[in-house]
């Protein structure tokens, strides 16, 4: 009997110390962390992983967004307002190549060349000058958001291969009749640089829409290629970036589709590392229904449903000290409607902390019903 108890307290001891190193693990994102280390020497191969190691480790984790959609969504607006708002560097392709050329680097002179003969800037050219911007202090040191590129798969998988693997991508989507109308109803006025719109937003009198050009690229047999290009283009580029991509409704107006994007956009990639059990606070008010709603999510993912109002129950019925002072906060047997907001924290923090102690909890996770009620219990829960 005594061989067999202390082989009980050795058990106790390792599932307790290999529980702590879980905890710690997942609360440091350590997974992650050699996740994303791995993958950066696997990308890069440095001649010395370890120099390698120790440089990748002091860059900053920063957002890499990728802006993507079909004509007529104004990515350009939409990366402007990104980049003002999250302080990142905002990158445009043709914006690169003016840039290096005035850098006096020969790639910039090369594509601003093409560019101003109306030529097209060869795919492969493109990308040197995007990787090369990319890469650049500012861009690692900030973050970037990437307005329309890249446009097809290969400079996808070009990009990745690079190891400029981006942590967001958005897709912001409208179908073809809206593209249309927008494209087809844009003019512009080159002599102020103005950007008119014949039912949105029209010039303000005649003699500026006189002098309004409506582009060939506005005109709807070229609308109607632009549009069938981007919709083969996207496809594949879905496939490539489905673990980062976010589809957002463009149809909103410039400061609420804004208001869809910025939650979307994290630091991070996408980690395959092993996930801890749930841990839910559910809350609502009244009529909510968090109880059922708690049993159902506990059954989908296997967790312990936890019933703060149930637990308050069954403390009240003993005959101590603490069950006297619940009683006052009772209602036949069931928790008042403000019981949870007014009975002491010493009362109850230590009911609900006890029972996500527990066994069961501790290895399934929980759905916690109605709880925390205020910022003092959430505080404690955090503790």
């Amino acid at each position: 009997e005594l061989g067999s108890s202390r082989l009980l307290t050795m058990a106790d001891s390792t599932v307790s110390r290999l529980e702590s190193s879980a905890a710690y693990a997942e609360k440091k994102k350590l997974f992650q962390l050699f996740e994303k280390l791995l993958q950066d020497l696997l990308v890069h191969k440095p001649k010395d992983p370890i120099a390698h190691l120790i440089s990748t480790l002091k860059v900053p984790e920063v957002a890499r967004v990728i802006l993507l959609g079909p004509p007529g969504t104004d990515l350009k607006l939409q990366a402007e307002m990104l980049a003002a708002k999250l302080n990142l560097v905002h990158v445009f392709a043709q914006d690169i190549c003016h840039e290096a050329a005035k850098a006096g680097k020969p790639d910039g002179v090369e594509a601003k060349k093409l560019i101003d003969s109306g030529a097209e800037v060869p795919a492969a050219l493109l990308r040197k000058l995007v990787l090369d911007k990319l890469s650049s202090k500012e861009c690692v040191r900030n973050g970037w958001v990437l307005e329309g590129y890249p446009p097809v798969a290969a400079e996808a998988h070009a990009m990745v291969t690079a190891g400029m693997m981006p942590t967001t991508v958005i897709c912001v989507e409208i179908d073809d009749a809206e593209a249309t109308r927008r494209l087809v109803g844009r003019r512009i006025d080159e002599s102020e640089s103005q950007v008119y719109h014949l039912t949105d937003n029209p010039p303000p009198n005649e003699k500026v829409a006189r002098r309004c050009v409506h582009r060939e690229d506005d005109k709807p047999p070229r609308v109607a290629e632009r549009l069938a290009a981007y919709r083969e283009a996207i496809g594949p580029l879905r496939k490539i970036f489905a673990t980062t991509l976010k589809p957002v409704d463009g149809t909103p107006p410039p400061e609420k589709l804004m208001e869809s994007i910025l939650p979307l956009v994290t630091t991070s990639l996408p980690s395959r590392a092993p996930r801890g059990c749930p841990r839910v606070a559910l809350l609502g008010g009244p009529g909510c229904r968090a109880t059922d709603i708690g049993d159902k999510a506990a059954a989908r993912y296997g967790a312990v449903a936890v019933s703060a109002a149930a637990l308050l129950h069954a403390a009240s019925l003993g005959d101590g000290a603490n069950a006297k002072r619940l009683k006052p906060f009772m209602v036949d047997g069931v928790p008042s409607l403000d019981a949870l907001y007014v009975i002491p924290d010493e009362l109850i923090m230590p009911l609900i902390l006890e029972r996500l102690g527990k066994e069961d909890v501790r290895k399934k996770g929980f759905v916690l019903e109605g709880f925390p009620a205020t910022a003092s219990q959430a505080a404690a829960l955090d503790k």
